[in-house]
């Protein structure tokens, strides 16, 4: 038996770059743990999840959330099956 996998990432605008406002407190909103930030250091860098993904051979859509999805998802998943990466 043959698997597949792939990643949606679903990303949110409002958490990506950089905030420019110097130090910051914050608090997790999942753990509620406080933290201290910094605003001029990236939060995370956009090319290392699909870098870590091809890397490991697994295919990579990113779905912003404030975008329609429907029609990239539809694309995504038609261009994996004409290369033979989808299986049924």
């Amino acid at each position: 038996q043959e698997h597949d996998c792939v990643a949606l990432q679903l990303t949110d605008p409002a958490e990506r770059g950089r905030l420019r406002a110097g130090i910051f407190r914050g608090e997790e909103a999942e753990t509620g743990e406080a933290f201290v930030g910094h605003g001029w250091s990236r939060w995370f860098r956009d090319d290392d999840t699909a870098a870590e993904l091809r890397r490991g051979g697994i295919d990579h859509l990113e779905l912003p959330v404030n975008e329609p999805f429907l029609h990239k998802l539809r694309g995504f998943l038609r261009k994996r099956d004409n290369l033979g990466r989808g299986t049924r």
